[in-house]
């Protein structure tokens, strides 16, 4: 467990007790309101800066992205459903240490379509995704395309501003949900570059870039 000194501009190892085992796809959130980091894996790891110590309980899997609600005071992250294709959206209460009933959010089978990498949004209201025609994990389908789920109304469309005729993968959000980034095949249909897109408050994404990068020669090498 590393924390960042941002007057230091350093990383320093906090040699916590009890801490979790790695996981690489393990979600990450902070929890204002008990100031405390939850870690959810396989694992669900609770971290107390204060104490310095990571306490730990029965987890749900491996989430997609996770954020923190500060109007219910949860931890909000989706999962897989159990048939590989629709999203779940699961609760998490840090203070009771408990699991709320898992909510379908789309069920994307009912549509004939694979649902991957859905990331909910800073905000809670949106969820970004990734549908295609065959599979769940469908970095060269070049059916892949960027969706955005509002959890409100249930309703998804695809974002055509940022989207291509070749596969689109792994969107993310930046910490205020006004930008998003995403992997895209579209250059030369095998090397996936990081593309960046702004979201506006309405709810719209804007034209998509590549990642500027200080030799502007760098991808072509």
């Amino acid at each position: 467990t590393w924390g960042f000194d941002v007057c230091t501009n350093t990383w320093n190892d906090l040699d916590p007790r009890g801490r979790p085992p790695a996981e690489s796809t393990a979600g990450l959130v902070y929890d204002v309101d008990s100031d405390r980091t939850i870690a959810i894996g396989s694992l669900t790891g609770v971290y107390d800066a204060e104490s310095n110590e990571w306490s730990t309980a029965v987890g749900k899997g491996y989430p997609f992205g996770a954020v923190y609600d500060p109007v219910s005071g949860l931890v909000i992250t989706t999962i897989f459903a159990d048939d590989g294709l629709g999203m779940e959206l699961w609760a998490y209460d840090v203070d009771t240490d408990t699991w709320g009933s898992p909510e379908t959010v789309k069920a994307y089978s009912e549509l004939g379509v694979c649902c991957s990498f859905p990331r909910p949004s800073p905000c809670g209201k949106y969820v970004l995704h990734i549908l295609a025609d065959k599979t769940t994990y469908p970095i060269h389908q070049e059916s892949s395309d960027v969706y955005l789920l509002d959890l409100d109304s249930k309703e998804h469309r695809r974002l055509d501003a940022v989207c291509s005729d070749l596969a689109e993968s792994f969107p993310r959000w930046s910490s205020n949900g006004r930008w998003f980034t995403f992997l895209s095949n579209r250059r030369d249909g095998m090397s996936a570059l990081p593309y960046v897109a702004y979201f506006d408050a309405k709810g719209e994404a804007h034209k998509a870039f590549v990642l500027p990068q200080k030799d502007p020669e760098f991808f072509h090498t």
